[in-house]
């Protein structure tokens, strides 16, 4: 079983306009609501793709008892902490005239520390069927740029695996932590390196240099380029085929997920990397805050080149 961690996770709602207006009114021709959150992500894609999986983390409110059912409907078992605040509400507005998208994102509830000894104590719990988790997200407002340290030690003392995907400072400092794996995009890498990680070439120097600091697996995922990835085999070059993109939204945590879901079902890390590779460029082939299904998947994995490119 495969675990999320996602402290502050969000009730998506994607609206599709046409030619959208400012200061006046637009009619909305589409509405949808999703789950959001980066690790709950995950954990949808996890199970898509064949594996069990328990999301845990923080809900607050009618948003998050959304979320809380949304999962238990489609066979996600969760354990989450509840609180008295709602869950975030993000908007996502799509135009189909005037690409790319329009977000607005709430900032969450506050969180106190109350509450992450909780979810401490869910993850102490899980460890018990589960030697996966999958620290990803944001963190609230309120939490310490270190939080994800102590949920990485914590797992890391008991001999399980913790896969990070944050950024800014929670993920600077989680590295500090080593936790197993990582997945910085081009973007996070040059400023955790302070030089810019723009090519292929410079992103294997540069998951080179993450894995030296005794991260096991280090990924930097350059978009429609496909991704690097440095581990004890080697460094690969994954370069996915050229698909019609209709959102990114969530295709670096189906990258995740694939890579992981590989990992637990005992895969050699560069099938992992192009299975995980095929479910981000499955996703990115779905609208909005939709993302993949497996026999899409299943259509692309066999067009994924993944290749060795350095020791």
């Amino acid at each position: 079983m495969i675990c999320t961690v996602t402290l502050n996770p969000a009730y998506d709602k994607t609206v599709t306009v046409k030619d959208l207006i400012t200061h006046e009114v637009n009619v909305i021709l589409d509405v949808r609501f999703d789950p959001g959150g980066k690790g709950i992500n995950v954990s949808r894609v996890v199970k898509e793709l064949g594996s069990q999986t328990k999301a845990l983390g923080i809900i607050g409110g009618d948003t998050g008892l959304f979320l809380k059912n949304f999962l238990e409907g489609r066979g996600i078992v969760t354990d989450f902490v509840h609180v008295d605040q709602p869950t975030r509400t993000n908007l996502t507005i799509i135009d189909i005239d005037n690409p790319p998208d329009t977000k607005l994102n709430e900032p969450g509830p506050v969180i106190e520390e109350s509450v992450l000894l909780k979810v401490e104590k869910t993850i102490l719990d899980a460890l018990n069927e589960s030697k996966f988790f999958v620290f990803a997200g944001s963190l609230p407002v309120g939490c310490p740029d270190n939080t994800y340290c102590r949920m990485i030690d914590l797992v890391r003392q008991r001999g399980a695996i913790a896969i990070v995907d944050t950024r800014d400072g929670a993920l600077r400092e989680s590295i500090k932590s080593l936790p197993y794996m990582i997945k910085p995009n081009a973007c996070e890498a040059s400023a955790l390196l302070g030089r810019e990680v723009i090519t292929p070439e410079e992103a294997c120097v540069a998951a080179k240099e993450f894995y030296k600091m005794g991260i096991k697996i280090a990924v930097i995922s350059l978009g429609g380029d496909g991704a690097v990835m440095a581990c004890d085999d080697g460094v690969f070059l994954g370069t996915p085929p050229k698909v019609k993109v209709e959102s990114t939204v969530g295709s670096g945590d189906s990258l995740v997920a694939g890579i992981c879901t590989g990992i637990e079902s005992g895969l050699p890390l560069p099938d992992a990397f192009r299975l995980g590779l095929a479910a981000g460029t499955a996703t990115a082939t779905t609208p909005g805050t939709s993302l993949c299904k497996k026999d899409t998947v299943e259509l692309i994995i066999g067009r994924v080149q993944v290749k060795k490119i350095s020791e």
